[in-house]
């Protein structure tokens, strides 16, 4: 199962947004423990500089969303607890996304 979301970035907090996901490109062994931990395959984020403002992308692929936002929600692993404290800091509300065509084999 695949989840997207599309989250308003503060704009003041861009630069510390890009530094956070550098970072954990160089702590590769701690998020593939969460990985683990979480039933989660892939995660990929993206920045879309926007007329409203920039907006984080973010796409995680997990063999069951539930289990794996469960796991995440309840970690006590460093880097889950940073990364939940990073993203209070980063972005607020969702940002508004028009689902234009969704199909899956699975449904």
């Amino acid at each position: 199962m695949q989840k997207i979301s599309f989250r308003k970035v503060l704009p003041d907090q861009v630069g510390p947004l890009r530094e956070w996901m550098a970072g954990l490109m160089e702590r590769r062994e701690e998020v593939l423990e969460t990985f683990i931990a979480e039933t989660v395959r892939s995660e990929q984020a993206w920045l879309i500089e926007s007329d409203e403002g920039p907006v984080l992308v973010f796409c995680v692929e997990a063999e069951s969303l539930e289990d794996a936002a469960a796991a995440y929600r309840t970690s006590e692993l460093t880097i889950d607890i940073e990364h939940q404290a990073a993203m209070r800091c980063f972005v607020e509300d969702l940002a508004p996304a028009e689902l234009l065509f969704e199909l899956s084999r699975e449904k």
